[in-house]
């Protein structure tokens, strides 16, 4: 039994392409600007994930204290390939 939209005379589903561009807020977007913003949306504030800050952080810090070590190798541990 087809719905309203089928009685209509309308495409009751959209293809893949085109729900992805309408998710994405390409038909019908002002101003260029990607996807559509919620009502009351531009002035929320973001949480910050303080644990993946820390985390980043300390990624961070040992890739910088591993290029400090790099001079202090010996040349065959440069070298050296597993």
């Amino acid at each position: 039994m087809p719905g309203p939209a089928a009685d209509e005379g309308k495409v009751p589903f959209r293809t893949a392409k085109e729900e992805i561009r309408v998710g994405l807020g390409v038909e019908g977007s002002e101003g260029g600007g990607g996807g559509r913003e919620k009502p009351g949306a531009r002035g929320r504030r973001q949480d910050i994930a303080w644990r993946n800050v820390f985390l980043l952080s300390l990624l961070h810090l040992g890739a910088v204290y591993s290029l400090a070590l790099i001079p202090k190798a010996q040349p065959l541990t440069l070298l050296w390939d597993d």
